[in-house]
Parts: structure tokens; sequence; C-alpha cells
């Protein structure tokens, strides 16, 4: 998981989306008991998925994993719209959810549909006591522990040994969100190439190379060859691409090269 910055809302936006919220809030006074129909049509538009797709570089806000046909996803909610769960100790529903979020620019992020089944409707705070109800929707007093990418730097609370996300010196925000997301991946579903298995399989192209590219620096201070040495740049642009916002897994390809001492300077 990396940070992201959210892309700009389309031009209109709060006015098209403002009679949509009125409806949800006279739903919700008419019948409080009552499931709230939202429109799909307008938080999942071509316009609202091409954004999220060129700000996230195609990737899920929350495993980095390429979205594509083989592992597709589409744009949710990151405040559960319905309901909510808050922990293990109950998981039914608690209804009603952040309906008036489920047209808000701020709490829509592109999701994989892997860690969107994990995520379901789970959205615990550090104190339950402050969430955000429909008459006081006051979300600056709300800590959510699970990280969202476009407020909060993951990197604070989630890093990659190895291949493995593991929370940084204890993080509950880490832990939760590890969790929740299932980020390494230990429930199979069968349908197609486990993440995690794609991210282990970067993990090592990614060592193996480091390990190339330091047996090529010894066997370069013994000799002098230009097409070693560009062998050599080769694969230091390999590991500054690794490490590029729009790579694949690249949390974790920042984390493995911190930890060999790899310098990013071109100089």
């Amino acid at each position: 998981m990396i940070s992201i910055a959210r892309p700009s809302k389309p031009d209109g936006w709060d006015a098209k989306v403002t009679e949509a919220v009125k409806v949800l809030f006279a739903a919700h006074r008419a019948d409080r008991s009552a499931s709230l129909h939202f429109r799909e049509s307008i938080y999942r538009s071509k316009e609202v998925r091409d954004a999220y797709i060129e700000a996230q570089n195609r990737k899920c806000a929350y495993c980095e994993h390429y979205i594509g046909d083989d592992h597709p996803g589409d744009v949710e909610h990151f405040r559960p719209k319905a309901g909510y769960k808050q922990d293990e100790s109950n998981h039914s529903l608690i209804s009603p959810g952040y309906f008036w979020l489920a047209y808000s620019w701020d709490n829509l992020l592109l999701s994989c549909w892997r860690c969107n089944n994990h995520k379901a409707n789970w959205f615990p705070l550090v104190d339950p006591k402050k969430r955000a109800k429909p008459t006081q929707r006051n979300l600056s007093q709300e800590q959510p522990l699970l990280i969202d990418p476009t407020s909060v730097q993951p990197e604070l609370h989630i890093r990659f040994r190895e291949h493995v996300a593991t929370p940084v010196n204890g993080s509950r925000h880490g832990s939760t969100t590890i969790e929740i997301l299932d980020l390494n991946r230990t429930k199979r579903d069968g349908k197609n190439k486990n993440p995690v298995d794609r991210r282990k399989e970067s993990y090592l192209r990614l060592q193996n190379d480091w390990t190339n590219w330091r047996k090529l620096q010894l066997l370069s201070t013994r000799r002098s060859d230009p097409e070693l040495q560009e062998v050599i740049r080769s694969y230091q642009n390999q590991f500054r691409q690794a490490i590029h916002p729009s790579a694949e897994y690249s949390a974790m390809a920042r984390d493995f090269l911190a930890s060999v001492g790899f310098s990013n300077d071109r100089s």
C-alpha cells in the first residue's frame, strides 16, 4: 500500500449528487429500518472509474495489484454506505451506514474485487463512541483503524519483510488493515493466481536481480568494461522502476531495496 493523491472531481460533480443525497436522507427519515437504494450509475460511472484508474496507476488502493481482465475491480467506498461492522465480537451489520457519503468524492477508492470482498462492511474505529451518525456527521472525531491511503501515510503503519506485509512496531492501524483486507492472502478463494503468489514472485525476481547486480558491481572493480557498465546501469534502472508509484507492489520493492542499501541517487 502506498500514498495516493485523490483525483480532482469531475466538473459539476457536487451539483449532480446533491439531489441523490437528499433522496437518501428522505428515505432514511421515512423508515429508518428500511434498506436504502443507492445509484451505482453515479459512483461507478466510466467518468469516475477512469479518473481513479489514472490516479491510482491502474492499481488497487490497498494491495497494489494491477486491475485488469484477470483481476477485476471497481470504484468502492472507504466508509461503507449501507452498514458497518466494528469488531469480531459482533458480526452483525449495524445500520445505517455512512449513506450520506455514498456519492462523496472523498469516500471513493479503486479497489480490486478481493480487497473489496474482504473489506466488505468492516470499518472499526479506535473509539466506536465517536462514530459519525446521520444527525451528527462529524468525521473529524473518528479515528478509523483501516488505513485510507489518501490521508494517511501507509508506510508509517505497514512495511514488508520480504513479500509479507507486517505492522510497523505493532501498529494497531497496520495490523487491523492487514487483517481486514487479508493483505497476505491467507484465505484462498481458488480463482486465478493468488495476488500474494504474484507478489512473492516479484520479490524473488527483485532479490535475484539485486544479487546479480552486486556480483557485477564487484566484477567492475577489477576490470573496466563499457558493456559491463551498461548492464549495471540497466539493473539500476530496473530498481528505480520497481519503486516508482506506477509499479505493481512498489511498497514491497521500496522496503526490500531500502533494506539492502540501494540508493536512488542518479548522481
